[in-house]
Formats: structure tokens, C-alpha cells, sequence
């Protein structure tokens, strides 16, 4: 006959208290042999010992996620206003090409770790990859959709709509995941959240439609991404391999939007072959002739730039101050050049003559030479 027996551990452990379910043999009485007693001992420290395991466990990978989620909001942090420099700051509004060069340099960073052998993971392949293929995508599409979003709102604002992603990751772990729906507290927290994005989208005086729907797209697509990324996590793969797999697939799919952009590759490849070619001739221009003449080449050129810039790229507002500045301002560009064409003249007669006498010494030297070796030679003969 068996009788279910529970022990709890006493001790520092007694807040958390573990019922030890084993079956033990019974007497007929109903009371349990010394046998039995011993063997609950036993099982009791072993408890103990296992319960000690499990909390260092639980301790060491709550740490671990810790540290994850501060680095992830750290980096998320700077990225939104490095980001926003870039754009606004130094006007490089190509997002696709800057999560390009990002994709490229983790593919990079990878694979330089694998040949030094600090990291082990198989090579990238075509069947191990496709789990990431959907997730890949969207994840470019969200990077590529806040990037524009940021470009045409405000650090404050674009925050604001990025902590709508809870809501959307809530609906889809649960109608996607199949996870259990999370409590009413935690519903209303994610629903207030949501409120009070929309109120201070209404608040905000530099409101743009287009940067907004923008933004709440990326917001969508970055819910759908996060879940898949999750989905993907729970299929035995690890997060290196995860984020080797992203990297790779985003590379691909962000290269077919790059190459499909003729006239930004058109203009991308004409300025970087144009820039080549302004160092070079720079460089003989200077070498050639000298470095006044490559001074002079350059105001005159900024005349014409000048010129043309009135009529491109949306031109300036014309008024009477701008027009006499840049009147003044060309007028002493072109006396200056005047001027210093003027002065070179002056001495090119002497470099002139200078050269002039010493070709007229050297042949004359070279004259002598020739006709005394005709003499000696004639000497010689005799």
C-alpha cells in the first residue's frame, strides 16, 4: 500500500516552499516504516541541494537578461539620435543605403570572428537560413520605415510612437504565438501607453502626416518582426545564429532595394568616379602649372557655381542684400584673378631668359666638346 507524503524545507528557504510528492510504502496502521523515514531524509537534502541549483540558475539568466535588455534600450537610445544627426544634421537622407553598410559590417564582424576561431557557427546556406527569410524581411522594412519616420519627426515625438510596438506585440503573441493572455494590469498599461501616444500626436506643433503614417507602419512591421524573431528563438536555434542568418538574409533583401534605385546609383557611382577624378586633376593641375593657377581655376569655378545655384536645387530668396553681396563678391573674385595674372608675366620673361642661356651655355659647351674631339680624332689619323 503507497500513501502520498510532502515534506517542505524549513530554513532561509521557508518563503519558498517545495512539496516533496513521493509515493512511500505505508504500514497497514497507516503510519510509515523507518525505511520510508530515512529515504524522506535522503530526498529532503537532495531537495535542498537541487532548489540551491535552481535558484543560482534562475539568478544567473535573470542577470544575463538584465544586462541584455539595458544594453538593448542603451543602444536603442543612441542609435535614435545618431540616427536623426545623420538624416537632419548632415542631410544623408538615403536610409536603405545606410542599413546597407550596417548589414555589411555585421556580416563582416562575423566572419572575421569565425577565421580567428572566436566564434563557431556553420556558414551561411540557402536551407538553414529560409527559417529567417519572412522575419529578414520585415525586419529591413521596419529598419528602412522608422529611419524615414525619424527623418521627418522629432526625437520626443518618434519615441512616442515607437512604445506602440507593446500593443501590437500583445495582440499577435497571442493570436500568433498562441500565448496565454497576460493580465488585465498589463493590458491597461499597454492600452494607456497607446492613449497617450495618440493625445500627444495631436500636441505636437511640427505634426506631419506622411512622417506619422510612417512611423506607425514601422511600428506595425516591427511587431510582426519581434514576433517572428521570437518564434524563430523558440526553434532551437541559437542568437549568434539568428543574427548571423538576419544579417545575411537583410543584406540580400536590402541589396535588391539598393540596385533597384537607378537614378541614387546613377548619381552614387558618377559623384564617387567625379571625386577620383577632382583629386587627380587637382593634383596635376597644381603639378603642371602651380598652385596660383589651381586657386584661380577654383574662384572662377565658384563664379559659375554661383551663378548656376540661383536657378537649382530651389534656389535662394533674391533680395537687394543678397544680390549686392553677392555682386561685391564677385567683383573682388575677379580682380583678384585679374590681379594675380597680371603679376605672373612679370616674371616669366626672366624664368624665360634664365632658361634661354643656360640651353645657349650647354650647347655651347657641347659644341666645344664635339670640335675638340674632331681634332684629336683627326690627330690621331695623322
Amino acid at each position: 500500500m503507497f500513501q502520498i507524503y510532502h515534506e517542505g524545507i524549513s530554513g532561509h528557504e521557508s518563503h519558498y516552499v517545495f512539496f516533496l510528492l513521493i509515493f512511500v510504502p505505508v504500514s497497514p496502521a497507516g503510519s510509515i516504516s523507518k525505511d520510508s523515514r530515512n529515504v524522506l531524509d535522503i530526498v529532503d537534502v537532495s531537495c535542498i541541494v537541487a532548489y540551491k541549483e535552481i535558484m543560482n540558475f534562475w539568478m544567473f539568466y535573470s542577470m544575463k537578461g538584465f544586462l541584455a535588455a539595458l544594453v538593448y534600450g542603451s543602444v536603442s537610445i543612441a542609435m535614435a539620435f545618431l540616427n536623426k544627426t545623420l538624416l537632419s544634421y548632415y542631410n544623408f537622407n538615403q536610409p536603405i543605403f545606410i542599413f546597407l553598410i550596417q548589414m555589411c559590417f555585421a556580416v563582416s564582424t562575423i566572419e572575421a570572428l569565425k577565421c580567428v576561431k572566436l566564434v563557431s557557427i556553420a556558414s551561411y546556406s540557402f536551407s538553414k537560413a529560409k527559417v529567417m527569410f519572412l522575419a529578414s524581411l520585415f525586419c529591413t522594412l521596419h529598419s528602412i520605415f522608422a529611419l524615414i519616420a525619424l527623418k521627418g519627426m522629432n526625437i520626443p515625438m518618434y519615441s512616442i510612437i515607437k512604445r506602440c510596438t507593446p500593443l501590437v506585440n500583445l495582440i499577435l503573441s497571442v493570436l500568433y504565438l498562441k500565448k496565454p493572455v497576460p493580465s488585465n494590469f498589463i493590458i491597461s498599461s499597454i492600452l494607456l501607453i497607446t492613449v497617450g501616444c495618440i493625445v500627444a500626436g495631436f500636441g505636437d506643433l511640427t505634426f506631419d502626416v506622411i512622417a506619422y503614417s510612417i512611423g506607425i507602419i514601422s511600428v506595425l512591421i516591427q511587431g510582426v518582426y519581434q514576433t517572428l524573431i521570437q518564434k524563430v528563438s523558440e526553434q532551437n536555434h541559437t542568437i549568434l545564429e539568428i543574427f548571423y542568418y538576419n544579417s545575411y538574409n537583410c543584406l540580400f533583401y536590402t541589396s535588391v532595394c539598393f540596385l533597384t534605385n537607378l537614378n541614387f546609383l546613377l548619381c552614387f557611382f558618377t559623384v564617387t568616379f567625379m571625386g577620383i577624378l577632382l583629386n587627380y586633376s587637382l593634383f596635376l593641375c597644381t603639378n603642371l602649372n602651380s598652385a596660383l593657377t589651381t586657386s584661380v581655376v577654383g574662384i572662377l569655378k565658384s563664379v559659375i557655381q554661383t551663378v548656376v545655384g540661383f536657378f537649382t536645387f530651389g534656389g535662394v530668396s533674391i533680395n537687394p542684400l543678397n544680390i549686392l553681396g553677392i555682386a561685391l563678391n564677385t567683383g573682388g573674385t575677379i580682380m583678384y584673378s585679374v590681379e594675380k595674372l597680371r603679376e605672373k608675366p612679370k616674371k616669366m620673361p626672366i624664368d624665360i631668359n634664365r632658361r634661354f642661356r643656360l640651353l645657349t651655355m650647354a650647347r655651347t659647351f657641347l659644341d666645344y666638346e664635339a670640335m675638340i674631339f674632331r681634332l684629336s680624332s683627326t690627330r690621331g689619323l695623322k
